[in-house]
């Protein structure tokens, strides 16, 4: 880390450059991705609605019932409990203030010291850009996979597209 004269905590901006390069990314979509599941946003109907086209089209095509399987009850657990961990970092007397895990709405002024670009993605804004990167991955996923592998595949590839459209973190 640099030296730190700042007295809120440590942001991602306080890393040099080749640190940042490693834990930027993962750790960004891993948030965003626990941020659009955490049960009390109201994002998380939109995940489980047939607004979502892999819920319609692969998911949980077949009548299969993914989000009552152990297996996403096990992701939305440790997704919670990576928001209480970020929490705890956060609350520590010297802070690890790397995301605002209370950004609501905005879902793109979720990393501390990092505006969101404005007019990127498609010109849509907020949950509206996420649910629409949701879909896109969505119907890029090849079948043959397991529900699971799916479900995080399709995350994965709207939560990178998002943190370097959005945030511009490559």
């Amino acid at each position: 880390m640099k030296d730190i004269v700042d007295t809120k905590g440590v942001e991602f901006g306080d890393f040099y450059d080749e640190t940042k390069g490693l834990l930027m990314k993962p750790m960004t979509q891993l948030a965003m991705m626990a941020n659009c599941l955490e049960p009390d946003s109201g994002q998380r109907e939109f995940v489980t609605s047939d607004k979502l086209v892999a819920n319609t089209e692969k998911i949980c095509s077949n009548g299969e019932q993914f989000y009552s399987m152990p297996y996403f009850k096990g992701l939305s657990s440790f997704l919670e409990e990576y928001r209480e961990w970020l929490k705890e970092l956060h609350d520590n007397q010297r802070s690890l203030n790397l995301f605002n895990l209370e950004c609501g709405s905005k879902p793109f002024e979720l990393v501390t010291g990092c505006m969101p670009k404005q007019g990127s993605f498609l010109k849509k804004k907020n949950y509206e850009a996420f649910y629409h990167a949701l879909n896109d991955a969505s119907k890029k996923i090849s079948g043959g996979r397991s529900s699971s592998s799916m479900f995080v595949e399709m995350f994965s590839q709207a939560t990178e597209e998002l943190a370097k459209d959005k945030l511009n973190i490559k």
